[in-house]
C-alpha cells in the first residue's frame, strides 16, 4: 500500500521531471530556436504567454508596483549570483508548491507576487505550480514578468550582484546567449503588452 508520504514524494518527482523536460527541451517544444537570428525575444515572450497562460506583468508594470510586492527569481544559484533584480529572493526552479508555501506563505500573505527567470519559462512554470494556493493566503495578485530578466535588462532595468550594481545578466547557456546578445544589440525598448489576467 502506498503511503501519503510516498504519494506526495512521487508527485514531487514527477513535477520536477516535467519541469526539467520543459526547460531543457524548450526550443523544440516552442518551435523557436534561440540560435536562429530571426527569432526575437518578442517571439519568445509570445510563445511563453501562450504556453503558460498565467497573468503577466511588463517591466513598466513591475517598476510601478508599490512596496507590497515580493519578487522571486526562479533561476539557478550561479545565474542569480551573476546578477538579479534588486530585492529578489532566489527560489529553486524545482521547488514544490508545499515547500514554497511553507517557506514563504507568511511573507507573501496580503501582498503582490512577481516571479521571473531568464525569459519567463521557469517562472511561468513556478507560478502555474503555486497559483491555486495563493488566494487562500490573501495574495492580491501574482504575475510572471514578461520576457524575464533578459527583457528587464535590455530595456535598461538595473541589476545587482552581492557586491553592488552589475553590468550583465547570466545567459542561461550558449544557445540562449545568442538570443540575449541579439536582444542587447537591438536594445529593444518597446513596451511589453499590458499584464494579462488580474485578480482571482
Amino acid at each position: 500500500m502506498v503511503t501519503r508520504r510516498q504519494f506526495a514524494f512521487a508527485g514531487a518527482v514527477a513535477a520536477a521531471a516535467a519541469m526539467i523536460i520543459a526547460v531543457t527541451a524548450w526550443p523544440r517544444i516552442s518551435g523557436l530556436d534561440p540560435t536562429n537570428p530571426k527569432v526575437t525575444l518578442g517571439d519568445i515572450e509570445t510563445t511563453v504567454a501562450r504556453s503558460f497562460p498565467v497573468p503577466e506583468i511588463s517591466n513598466g508594470g513591475l517598476s510601478g508596483l508599490a512596496s507590497d510586492v515580493v519578487l522571486f527569481d526562479v533561476r539557478e544559484a550561479d545565474e542569480f549570483a551573476q546578477s538579479h533584480i534588486a530585492g529578489a529572493k532566489r527560489i529553486d526552479p524545482g521547488m514544490s508548491q508545499a515547500d514554497f508555501l511553507a517557506r514563504y506563505g507568511g511573507e507573501i500573505a496580503g501582498k503582490r507576487v512577481v516571479f521571473y527567470c531568464a525569459v519567463g519559462v521557469r517562472s511561468g512554470i513556478m507560478l502555474a505550480r503555486v497559483q491555486s494556493a495563493l488566494p487562500g493566503l490573501g495574495v492580491q495578485q501574482a504575475y510572471n514578468l514578461r520576457g524575464g530578466i533578459f527583457r528587464w535588462y535590455a530595456a535598461g532595468g538595473p541589476v545587482v550582484a552581492q557586491s553592488g550594481p552589475a553590468q550583465s545578466v547570466h545567459p542561461y547557456d550558449g544557445a540562449w546567449k545568442q538570443l540575449l546578445d541579439r536582444t542587447l544589440s537591438a536594445r529593444t525598448t518597446a513596451p511589453s503588452p499590458a499584464p494579462t489576467g488580474g485578480r482571482w
